[in-house]
């Protein structure tokens, strides 16, 4: 068998393989694998080692390309900027812009300084409490294909904070009536009732949030914590990170429980939802912060002793319904008829029924809402025909109402002695 020898200087290097090339050997090989001479006979014309080689002719390249992200620089910022940072589709740009077809990872190492620029890294502590102490919640949007239809529907998402253990029930809208109804349908999940209440500064609970950490809660929410004698607390404006365990919640509903899968109705997605809260959600492998706990079904158990009981009547009764709007513009909910504007006629709508409102939504979209006792449809023939009757009335005087001659029943009774 042959041996390769390498290349000595023994003068230079008292007899040793020297392990330094000139620039003009580097030059050499480069241009001899650029000639489309193999590797292999550009290792035996130069005498250099196999991997030397083979580094060089790999750095060659990556050369060209850093010398043209630096002359194109602003644009490839600018590109950047529009893609959101996303260094797959700037890849597609730069392909589609300039023919030139640059690494992923060169791409984003080059680009970390506008990444830094486009999205500063903000270094958040995690806040951690105690078992059965804090819940935090929130709502969400996303459009699903319900019966063959693409319709926006809302999502209310629960987590309670030391177990991160996840509830999620979806709507056709977002009102008071049902923030409250998912709070307590989120109760009945984890079959207890926490200290706290954590939320965002949504108008259906918050009124008015200033400085300080002072804010002041419709009355409905307010009588809410009330009764279930729980303490509100509304996270910062434009602060996602004070409620962060709910807002990594409902990313994660979003791209694990809705992904890939269309339903029939709400109650299908419902129905869904709960079994993967109970099977997905809760066996996630988490950070460990207790040894031995590493799932929220395991953490759960540790939380629920201290839950309070759920023992009082639910306050929250949230109806949803599918109606269909006859072709006078009407839908009939409780042996009622209620107008709804004309372009809804031969259409479904959704429907939240409580005690005293009615919100109709289209696909996700609100549409209006209903009082339910002063907004009840009264046909016109109907006020038409009472007006008649009231105006058919004959007026009398109440002086001829009266006649003076006669005379009571005692006198009668005296006369006849009969009493």
């Amino acid at each position: 068998m042959k041996r390769r020898k390498s290349r000595i200087i023994g003068s230079l290097n008292n007899g040793r393989p020297n392990p330094m090339i000139t620039i003009l050997e580097i030059n050499q090989i480069r241009s001899l694998y650029r000639a489309g001479v193999p590797i292999k006979r550009i290792i035996q014309q130069t005498g250099i080692a196999r991997n030397t080689v083979r580094r060089y002719i790999k750095e060659d390249e990556p050369c060209k390309d850093r010398t043209f992200l630096e002359s194109q620089t602003e644009r490839v910022r600018e590109l950047f900027i529009k893609c959101e940072g996303n260094c797959v589709v700037l890849q597609r740009l730069l392909a589609e812009e300039f023919s030139q077809n640059i690494t992923l990872r060169k791409l984003q190492r080059f680009c970390v300084p506008f990444r830094q620029e486009f999205k500063p890294v903000k270094t958040c502590t995690r806040y951690e409490t105690a078992p059965g102490q804090q819940m935090q919640i929130d709502f969400a949007e996303k459009t699903l294909i319900l019966g063959n239809e693409a319709i926006r529907v809302h999502f209310f998402v629960a987590v309670l904070s030391y177990s991160r253990r996840i509830f999620a029930k979806a709507y056709p809208t977002e009102n008071q009536s049902v923030w409250l109804d998912g709070i307590e349908s989120a109760f009945r999940f984890f079959d207890g009732v926490p200290m706290i209440l954590l939320s965002d500064n949504s108008r259906c609970l918050i009124t008015e949030h200033r400085k300080k950490g002072e804010y002041k809660f419709t009355g409905g929410y307010w009588f809410f914590c009330h009764y279930w004698n729980i303490k509100p607390i509304a996270s910062s404006p434009y602060h996602p990170q004070s409620k962060g365990k709910v807002e990594r919640a409902v990313r994660y509903l979003k791209e694990n429980a809705l992904v890939g899968r269309d339903f029939s109705d709400l109650n299908e997605l419902n129905t869904w939802l709960e079994q993967w809260s109970l099977t997905y959600a809760d066996n996630r492998k988490i950070d460990d912060l207790i040894e031995g706990l590493r799932t929220p079904k395991e953490r759960y158990w540790l939380e629920k002793k201290h839950l309070r009981p759920m023992d009082r009547p639910r306050v929250a009764a949230v109806r949803e319904e599918t109606r269909k709007v006859d072709s006078s513009g009407l839908i009939r909910i409780d042996n009622c008829f209620y107008r709804l504007p004309s372009e809804l006629i031969n259409k479904d709508v959704q429907i939240l029924t409580d005690d005293t409102t009615i919100v109709v939504s289209r696909k996700g979209v609100f549409v209006t809402e209903l009082d339910k006792a002063s907004s009840v449809y009264r046909p016109p023939v109907q006020e038409e025909k009472e007006a008649v009757r009231k105006s058919h009335q004959i007026y009398m005087d109440e002086r001829y109402c009266q006649n003076a001659l006669q005379r009571p029943l005692s006198d009668y009774a005296k006369v006849t002695g009969v009493w």
